[in-house]
């Protein structure tokens, strides 16, 4: 991935990260679901695959610091 391209692909999940407003986070995976289905209908694989390895990292991250949390409480 091209450093604009990974620059770009972190900033997208930025609301989705620091939010804690359910619609917020609602908008912005609505938002992913509909640019990979755009990119994906018109054939853009490379768009679409950096969506979806930036919802995937995302992703990661969210459930890493979930168990964190679960794990600090106990």
């Amino acid at each position: 991935m091209a450093m604009d391209e990974e620059y770009a692909s972190s900033n997208r999940t930025v609301p989705l990260d620091r939010s804690d407003d359910e619609i917020v986070k609602s908008q912005c995976l609505e938002g992913f679901r509909c640019a990979i289905y755009v990119t994906a209908d018109v054939s853009m694989k490379t768009e679409r695959d950096a969506f979806i390895t930036s919802l995937a990292k995302f992703t990661s991250l969210a459930l890493l610091r979930l168990s964190s949390r679960k794990y600090r409480s106990h």
